[in-house]
């Protein structure tokens, strides 16, 4: 999928679930739905929702520590450039877009995209493109359900509805595609050349 293609389908889901009587009408009624629960995953939630993107961070930071050790530097930057920028446009999103009120369903402070699922998301997907082959592909599943457990928390813990969770995986794989679009060889470290 591509970047223009994952920001288009962002832009549709604020247009539709946040812009509209209909879309906020199904948010607020998947929302709902979710906190049925609430009463078993409560004690999860305040250590979870802000636990996972400093996980998340740790990994990527031993992930990035070993491809500098084996003299690989480019990736580093994009992945970093990538969480940067997914953060950066994830707030100010926050900031200039409207939540129009459209009835009950509604209320007039913008949420979209969810701050936590974006830099979660994107962490996870610099995880996951600073890992050798081998480790991407065993860590899939595990990192993925880590970013789902991200997204559900921030939902059932009142702090997003689903559609800004949601948008913020599309607005962090739009943001990954765009800055690291090609999976750089994982490479041994370069020996020292001596005269």
């Amino acid at each position: 999928m591509t970047a223009g293609v994952l920001l288009v389908a962002c832009a549709l889901l604020y247009a539709v679930a946040v812009g509209t009587a209909a879309g906020q009408t199904v948010d607020i009624r998947l929302f709902s739905a979710a906190q049925a629960w609430n009463p078993t995953l409560e004690p999860l939630v305040a250590p979870l929702r802000p636990g996972i993107p400093v996980v998340l961070a740790v990994a990527c930071g031993a992930a990035a520590a070993v491809r500098l050790w084996r003299a690989a530097p480019g990736p580093v930057v994009r992945v970093g450039v990538g969480v940067g920028v997914t953060v950066a446009v994830a707030l100010l999103l926050k900031r200039v877009l409207e939540r129009p009120y459209l009835g009950d369903a509604g209320y007039v402070e913008n949420t979209f995209p969810s701050g936590h699922v974006a830099v979660s998301a994107a962490l996870a997907l610099a995880l996951l493109t600073l890992c050798s082959p081998a480790a991407a592909r065993a860590l899939v599943l595990p990192v993925a359900l880590v970013v789902a457990a991200a997204c559900v928390v921030n939902v059932v813990g009142h702090a997003h509805r689903p559609a800004d969770t949601l948008g913020a995986l599309l607005l962090a794989a739009a943001v990954h595609a765009t800055v690291a679009p090609a999976r750089a060889r994982f490479t041994r470290p370069v020996a020292a050349v001596h005269p």
